[in-house]
Order: C-alpha cells, then sequence, then structure tokens
C-alpha cells in the first residue's frame, strides 16, 4: 500500500512538474499569456469567458502594455490594460492590471 501511494504520489508530481513547464514554454508568446490570464488565471478576479480584441499599445524588447476587451460570465464587456514583462526565460508575465472599465450589454 505505501508503494502504491508513493508511486500515486510520485505521478502527480511529476504530471503538474510538465503541466507547469508546457505552460512556461507556451507563455514565451506573448499573445498566450494575455489570453490564459484573462481566460483561466484564478489571480485575476476578472475573467472573460471571450476575448474581443488585443491592441498592443506599447512593446519593446522587455516590456509591453495591452489593452483586452471582452466579455465576461455576466455579459458585460470589460476592458483594462495589462502590464507584461518578460522575464531571463523570455516568459511574459503579467505584472499588473489597470483601468478597469465595464459596460453592461443587456438591458
Amino acid at each position: 500500500m505505501k508503494k502504491f501511494i508513493f508511486i500515486l504520489l510520485f505521478l502527480v508530481i511529476t504530471i503538474l512538474l510538465l503541466r507547469s513547464q508546457y505552460i512556461s514554454n507556451k507563455s514565451k508568446d506573448m499573445i498566450y499569456a494575455i489570453e490564459r490570464y484573462s481566460m483561466k488565471s484564478m489571480h485575476n478576479s476578472h475573467k472573460l469567458i471571450k476575448i474581443k480584441e488585443i491592441y498592443i499599445d506599447f512593446k519593446d524588447e522587455y516590456v509591453s502594455v495591452v489593452t483586452v476587451t471582452g466579455i465576461d460570465k455576466n455579459n458585460n464587456e470589460l476592458k483594462y490594460n495589462l502590464l507584461l514583462k518578460k522575464n531571463k526565460k523570455s516568459v511574459w508575465k503579467i505584472i499588473e492590471q489597470y483601468d478597469l472599465k465595464t459596460l453592461s450589454l443587456t438591458k
């Protein structure tokens, strides 16, 4: 029984590490990092179910400011800016979310 639990624990840890590495490699693409944060991140309290527009306001080699517009689960249109920074491994990370606007699409 201990052997089974050890093997199961080992498999779960291995799968989590591989998944983390996969997401990190995919996040080298800035658009993927923005979409993942906007739609799936548990750190984002304003998740979108559909992204309508991603507009790059500013971008250089290491920093980017992006405007994201989309629809949330309450059918409201959300618009916010994201500040992204590229780390040493060339992975884009969301540093800050600001200028949040909510427009109701339902009457």
